[in-house]
């Protein structure tokens, strides 16, 4: 597996931060833009039921392909776990695993948001090809997480 991680400390409390991050993903499109023509945007995500382990949700991407999400992970407000349960044309091509964590940590008077993503190339011989995708994700993920601390720290949703 190849992991790759970013993470940020948001001046608000945990509580607070896991709803604006984990329970409210109707704003992540607002956040999650891609990155270089590589990675794309995410357009839509919802939830097929209540956010729990075992719910599936759909995720509409940038360029128009489809993935479905299954929550692994569900900790309020300490974890929120996900993996690949259907993958768009790309990712079967180069993954056979794709899992995401998210982790949220006192961290001082703030929280510190980790967000890891896990990966399973499915050929060593993709391995050029795999390096240029996890370092696009992973600019993807820091643009991101930036974006959702600025969001949360200037009142979120409730501006």
């Amino acid at each position: 597996m190849k992991t790759v991680s970013e993470s940020v400390v948001v001046a608000l409390p945990r509580e607070r931060v896991f709803e604006l991050a984990a329970e409210r993903i109707d704003r992540f499109p607002l956040f999650f833009r891609g990155y270089g023509g590589i990675i794309p945007s995410v357009e839509r995500l919802e939830n097929r039921g209540p956010s729990a382990v075992g719910t599936l949700r759909d995720v509409l991407l940038g360029d128009k392909t489809r993935i479905v999400e299954r929550i692994t992970a569900w900790d309020p407000p300490a974890l929120h776990g996900y993996e690949a349960h259907e993958k768009n044309p790309l990712q079967k091509a180069l993954f056979t695993r794709l899992e995401s964590t998210w982790r949220f940590e006192p961290e001082g008077s703030g929280t510190r948001i980790t967000w890891s993503y896990a990966l399973e190339p499915r050929s060593g011989l993709l391995a050029p090809v795999v390096f240029l995708v996890l370092a696009a994700f992973r600019r993807a993920m820091r643009r991101c997480l930036e974006a959702m601390r600025k969001d949360a720290e200037s009142g979120g949703p409730d501006r």
